[in-house]
């Protein structure tokens, strides 16, 4: 994540709005919004690879299930 991704996250984390993560980062409405979207992709893609890598060594322990 970029810096500003990060500030984002941490206002995000305090439940923040997208208007009241606007007006701290002193950026447009829009800005903060897009931000906000890029923060939910990388942790949607973050969990998703998570999920993966445990899927997998879960595999290799159990073997497949039928």
């Amino acid at each position: 994540m970029t810096p500003r991704e990060t500030e984002c996250y941490e206002y995000m984390k305090l439940g923040l709005t997208t208007a009241e993560i606007a007006k701290v980062m002193n950026i447009s409405w829009s800005g903060a919004k897009v931000h906000r979207k890029r923060v939910n992709n990388q942790i949607t893609i973050f969990q998703r690879d998570r999920l993966a890598k445990l899927s997998a060594q879960r595999f290799q322990r159990t073997g497949p299930k039928s």
